[in-house]
């Protein structure tokens, strides 16, 4: 069984998130999705969450 994971800040799902899961999951059996907490959001993006 091989798992991929895939991480991202998903803030505000949009077609290209979409693509990039269904790619990732292309390449195993078990997609495992780490989403960013939203204190690093802010941090990295330096503004409030939608």
């Amino acid at each position: 069984m091989t798992r991929v994971m895939a991480q991202g800040t998903f803030d505000i799902l949009h077609p290209g998130h979409v693509h990039y899961l269904e790619e990732a999951a292309e390449h195993g059996d078990t997609l495992v999705v780490v989403v960013a907490r939203d204190s690093r959001v802010q941090e990295r993006k330096g503004s409030a969450l939608r």
